[in-house]
């Protein structure tokens, strides 16, 4: 017990999930939490990383196939529902080897290195164990002493640990932000809360006295400041505010030109109350109209209003006028008129109201032809410059190719717009085609192509990257590089003639045609004899694969039921219309004895109905020769795909169904031994229903178990019951 595990490390190491996954894996007893079969050492597998979950890839593939799993490419566990991103891969319990090969001297589905899987929560050390499912085991480093929030218990935290945070229960006492109080709160973790004492606070400018929180900064009460300035001549004209009030707005280092702006001072002036000199200039300052500037002399403070009187004023229309005089800078009169306006395309538009400008853009649709000249375009608004549509540009590029950008305008490259076009140029030294994306105007790199020689059978296959060589060098380097054949090759041909010199398994028995087949030979015979024909020619032509013409999907089930028989694997290629079944040999592929065709015609001896009520009919025989599958959904077409090696020695019968309960299927085979092969078989490949075999008859049972107990006492007796009849 815990053998597996104890190569892994210290069993005191391991935890206890990781030692009982180890233990079940390695004696076969895990089953995958999908589909409840037993998880093989030689099969792939994925596992959650975050409940550690073991089930086989391809259930997790069929089970990502579907809606409810995720959206896109993720997926989330069917166990602990945890997202999961990118494909699904079978990678080794570390994720360090991906499809690690099974070593009986290790886990299975281990690669055997060390883990070295982080462990979270903020640990820098790595799991030391070799790779292992389930938890990596807590961190064996010493523990870390941790403080409370207030510093005054300390506590012990192990590494790798999840910080609970712990607190001593007591006051925090820490000093706040104010400086003045401590925090009265529960010993926490972080910043204490602001100070919640009220204390009289002024404002900066000292007029306006307010309650406010302790700790919080001064506040502007919106007043004039009022402060006396440095110059001691004038006072502070901006709002309340923090800190030292602004030079004096006359102060000679700040006055440097005269009141206009128009001329830099050459007087010097001592201090603010001495005059600013003006330069005699006309002001040319902007007035508050916003039209005109002041036509005054230069001359200190503000400018007047401006006096111009606009002249009559009216709308576009002239329905609505405003006689003069007016106010310098007054709009022209609101008319509520419709716009009488025409627009150069004369197309009649939603009415608005009479306006100066330009008109709103005309939306009236029209055809216009697209930006790339493909095709002409309906419903265009008339304003609009472009239409594009939904077509490939094609328009020639500088570099010889055409432009896969949509339908666009304006130039085809430029402003972040390049040729990604494959360059397709042909090399001059070796002839391949340049593979690289286009880089014109420059040359084309060296040449990626790969030479490839094959030997004579054409088994053995050696690559070789291009060498840039002429064509008349590389000419010569095709007549001295030959491939000859490897011992594998000669082995493979060896088998191929042994395989041909062995004749394939006499049939002991009629083959046995499922009711499917035998109905279908019934109802459309001439469809059953054109797709036996074809497949009997396929098997003598000894051709290895032959795809079929299209059919619909009622011959193709026709096709994939008779290629058992034939010993034929079949499958469905190409879509839609041109859908179609692809045939391959098998080594066993033969012509059944007797054809469909030909059965139907003698069906005393061939009926498959009759084969099963003779089988019935008898109670060894049913004991014998029959198999009976069940389970949830079991359907004849799984037991045929799970039985496909003995096709034509068994036939398959399905019993009624009801609303609560499923119907089995029995199995009736040819001879005994052919049921007794394929018991074994089931239990091989653990087919996706239950099997057994059918119940005897427990009257029969009694009455044959109490002749033989009667006929060995009888003959245990001294004298012979001959002599008294």
């Amino acid at each position: 017990m815990g053998e597996q595990a104890a190569q892994e490390g210290d069993l005191g190491e391991l935890t206890e999930r990781t030692i009982s996954l180890v233990e079940q894996l390695a004696s076969l007893r895990y089953e995958c939490a999908s589909c409840w079969n037993v998880v093989k050492h030689d099969v792939a597998i994925f596992t959650c990383k975050v409940c550690f979950c073991i089930f086989h890839l391809y259930c997790m593939k069929k089970w990502a196939r579907q809606a409810e799993s995720g959206e896109g490419t993720s997926f989330r566990c069917p166990h602990c529902q945890t997202q999961h991103d990118g494909p699904l891969k079978y990678f080794c319990f570390c994720g360090k080897l991906r499809d690690p090969p099974h070593d009986p001297q290790i886990t299975p589905h281990s690669c055997g290195q060390p883990c070295e899987k982080p462990r979270g929560h903020g640990c820098p050390h790595l799991c030391s164990l070799r790779c292992h499912p389930g938890p990596c085991p807590p961190c064996a480093a010493p523990p870390e002493r941790k403080l409370c929030g207030c510093g005054a218990t300390a506590y012990v935290l192990r590494c790798g640990e999840p910080d609970s945070n712990k607190t001593c229960g007591g006051i925090c006492a820490k000093t706040l932000s104010c400086g003045k109080h401590t925090c009265k709160s529960i010993c926490h973790r972080g910043q204490c809360a602001e100070c919640s004492w009220r204390v009289t606070t002024t404002c900066y400018c000292g007029a306006v006295e307010e309650e406010r929180a302790c700790g919080s900064k001064g506040f502007s009460c919106g007043r004039m400041c009022g402060e006396r300035l440095e110059c001691g001549a004038h006072f502070c004209t901006a709002a309340c505010h923090a800190g030292p009030c602004n030079a004096c707005e006359r102060d000679p280092v700040v006055v440097t030109t005269c009141p206009c702006g128009a001329t830099t001072l050459s007087a010097t002036r001592l201090k603010c109350t001495d005059p600013i000199p003006t330069c005699g200039k006309v002001c040319a300052r902007p007035l508050d109209c916003g039209q005109h500037t002041c036509e005054m002399l230069c001359h200190e403070g503000p400018c007047k209003p401006c006096n111009r009187r606009a002249e009559r004023l009216q709308c576009r229309c002239g329905a609505e006028v405003l006689m003069p005089p007016q106010p310098c800078g007054t709009g022209p009169p609101v008319c509520s008129r419709p716009c009488a306006a025409t627009r150069p395309c004369k197309h009649t538009v939603a009415e608005h109201n009479c306006h100066y400008g330009d008109c709103p853009p005309c939306m009236y649709p029209v055809r216009r032809v697209c930006a790339g000249g493909h095709t002409e375009v309906e419903n265009v608004p008339c304003s609009a410059d472009f239409v594009t549509c939904a077509s490939r540009c094609n328009r020639p590029l500088p570099c010889e190719h055409k432009c896969s950008r949509q339908c666009h305008s304006g130039e085809c490259t430029g402003a972040g717009h390049t040729c990604k076009e494959l360059c397709g140029k042909v090399h001059e030294a070796c002839g391949h085609m340049c593979k690289s994306r286009c880089h014109a105007p420059g040359g084309c790199p060296a040449c990626t192509a790969v030479l490839e020689r094959r030997c004579e059978c054409g088994r053995n296959v050696e690559r070789r990257p291009c060498k840039m060589a002429s064509s008349a060098l590389r000419g010569s380097l095709d007549s001295e590089w030959k491939v000859a054949c490897t011992a594998d090759c000669l082995h493979a041909q060896r088998l191929e003639i042994l395989s041909g010199l062995v004749p394939a398994p006499a049939q002991s028995h009629p083959v046995k045609y499922s009711f499917f087949l035998w109905d279908a030979a019934l109802t459309s015979s001439a469809n059953v004899q054109a797709i036996e024909r074809q497949l009997v020619d396929f098997v003598q032509s000894g051709t290895t694969f032959k795809a079929l013409p299209p059919m619909p999907a009622e011959k193709r089930a026709l096709v994939h039921a008779l290629s058992h028989y034939f010993h034929i694997k079949s499958e469905s290629v190409d879509g839609g219309a041109l859908r179609s079944c692809l045939l391959r040999r098998t080594p066993n592929t033969r012509i059944p004895e007797p054809r469909l065709t030909v059965a139907t015609s003698d069906p005393q001896r061939h009926s498959p109905q009759d084969f099963t009520n003779e089988i019935r009919a008898r109670d060894y025989m049913m004991q014998k020769q029959v198999i009976v599958a069940s389970g949830c959904g079991v359907t004849v077409i799984a037991v045929q795909h799970a039985l496909q090696e003995f096709a034509g020695e068994f036939v398959c019968e399905e019993e009624c169904r009801n609303e609560d309960t499923d119907g089995d299927i029995r199995v009736f085979f040819t001879t005994p031994k052919k049921r007794a092969q394929a018991l074994t078989h089931l239990r091989n490949i653990t087919p996706p229903f239950r099997f057994s075999c059918p119940p005897s008859n427990k009257k029969d049972a009694c009455s044959t178990s109490w002749a033989s107990a009667v006929s060995s006492k009888t003959a245990k007796l001294p004298f012979r019951l001959d002599k008294w009849r």
